[in-house]
């Protein structure tokens, strides 16, 4: 019997057979995966409203209507409103860009760093004469792990008050406390031809994805990139799905390299 065992053991060396495993669970076709804490998103832009006072006159800057991109670039409106010594309004597109990155140690480093710009035109008056004319405002600065927004401000003022023409540069500071960060969710749908990984993506975000990736049975994880769908807002979203483990239709761990709408982060992924 020994011999037996033996001679077929032969056989199978000079064959190329080898014992096969039993096969491990891939990953289900539809899961969701949760990301907050240091994975949840930075939109530094949103429900934007700070004010300076100079002079006994206070500016008012508020961003209306964001829009941000896979990449982090934002498009929106916004208003600059002057009341006191000076009233006065001005309204005008905003272009936008953030990049916010999550570390594991972030210490004394700012979460993001921010800026954006608004060319503006509208009318002033102190009362006695009304001037018109446009402001183009450039706002940028970092923002820190307790979602404080330092934005320091330059642009310039141009005019027409009485017939006269007048251009003035402006200076100022644009502080103010952020929206903390949002956590949001991602659902993955995929289809597994052998160790061929394929599919889609929605997040609450509202960006969408395609999904490629491979499932190894001899490892039992699966790694599946995300990618932003191309000719949408989406275009410029990736997320890393890289050591996926599953037990039965549940994802049980792994980890999520995230670069979302500007915001970079690691993830690690649980039940």
């Amino acid at each position: 019997m020994k011999a037996t065992i033996g001679i077929l053991g032969v056989f199978s060396i000079l064959l190329g057979f080898e014992p096969q495993n039993a096969l491990a669970d891939p990953p289900p076709p539809s899961f969701d995966l949760y990301f907050s804490d240091n994975a949840a998103i930075w939109s530094p832009f949103e429900d934007f409203l700070a004010c300076e006072t100079e002079l006994g006159t206070t500016l008012c800057l508020e961003l209306f209507n964001v829009v941000c991109d896979g990449r982090g670039s934002c498009t929106g409106d916004g208003e600059l409103s002057l009341s006191g010594n000076l009233d006065g309004l001005f309204t005008g597109p905003v272009t936008a860009k953030s990049r916010c990155t999550r570390r594991e140690e972030q210490g004394t480093r700012p979460v993001c760093q921010a800026k954006f710009k608004i060319e503006a035109e509208g009318s002033l008056t102190d009362g006695l004469t009304t001037c018109t004319g446009s402001i183009i405002m450039a706002v940028n600065g970092p923002v820190d792990l307790g979602g404080f927004y330092d934005g320091k401000a330059r642009g310039r003022l141009d005019l027409v008050c009485a017939g006269r023409r007048a251009r003035e540069s402006l200076t100022g500071l644009f502080q103010y406390t952020v929206n903390p960060p949002t956590p949001w969710s991602l659902n993955v749908q995929v289809s597994q031809d052998g160790r061929k990984l394929e599919g889609t993506a929605t997040d609450s975000l509202g960006f969408s994805y395609t999904a490629k990736g491979n499932y190894s049975d001899r490892n039992d994880e699966s790694r599946i990139t995300l990618k932003g769908e191309t000719d949408s807002a989406s275009k410029g979203a990736k997320v890393m799905l890289k050591d996926l483990t599953t037990t039965g239709p549940s994802v049980t761990g792994g980890t999520a390299k995230i670069s979302v709408q500007g915001n970079r982060s690691t993830a690690e992924i649980g039940p």
